[in-house]
């Protein structure tokens, strides 16, 4: 948690928990890559405070992003929304390709 709070400037009081996720890997040079660390706020708006950019917020001269904990769910409800989208997108190229002719 001190790793959070020294790195990201998150209060320790807006942090619930917080655990690594996966296995360690290794890359190509056999140096292991960093895992993902999740981390469980106190309440929603203060996650809400954290990742309101939409896919998520990038922590200025770090390669740390925070992105919003989304359940199973949320998730499978979000690829739907984005196949809708690509679908109508090539129907839409279609029809304009057809039109065309």
């Amino acid at each position: 948690m001190k790793y959070i709070c020294d790195n990201l400037g998150i209060d320790r009081r807006d942090i619930k928990a917080c655990f690594r996720t996966g296995s360690i890997m290794k890359n190509a040079e056999g140096i292991s890559t960093p895992r993902s660390l999740v981390v469980v706020m106190v309440d929603v708006d203060t996650a809400q405070y954290w990742h309101d950019n939409g896919k998520g917020y990038r922590v200025e001269g770090t390669d740390f992003w925070i992105n919003p904990d989304l359940c199973r769910a949320d998730r499978h409800a979000h690829f739907l929304v984005r196949e809708q989208r690509r679908n109508g997108m090539k129907e839409f190229l279609v029809h304009q390709k057809s039109s065309q002719s």
